[in-house]
């Protein structure tokens, strides 16, 4: 499926991805996020044949982020790098 990169001061995790994969504090989440900062269900990616969205759970107010709107609260998400 796919790949995300999280980056936790020196160390490089690179996580496999579902084709829904949540991102939060929560112990819960496929990728933990254990910062104070970080809310605790924060982001999903989530494939929608044929592009990747991403969507905000919480904190809309102070989460940005590129894409198109692809209905849903969701918004298109293209990897690069």
């Amino acid at each position: 499926m796919g790949r995300i990169r999280v980056i936790r001061g020196d160390e490089v995790l690179e996580l496999p991805m579902s084709t829904s994969t949540r991102i939060g504090r929560h112990w819960s989440n496929d990728v933990v996020l254990a910062h104070r900062d970080v809310p605790l269900h924060w982001l999903e990616l989530r494939w929608q044949d044929p592009v990747w969205t991403w969507r905000a759970l919480t904190a809309e107010d102070r989460t940005r982020g590129t894409g198109s709107a692809e209905g849903r609260g969701c918004r298109g998400w293209s990897a690069s790098g």
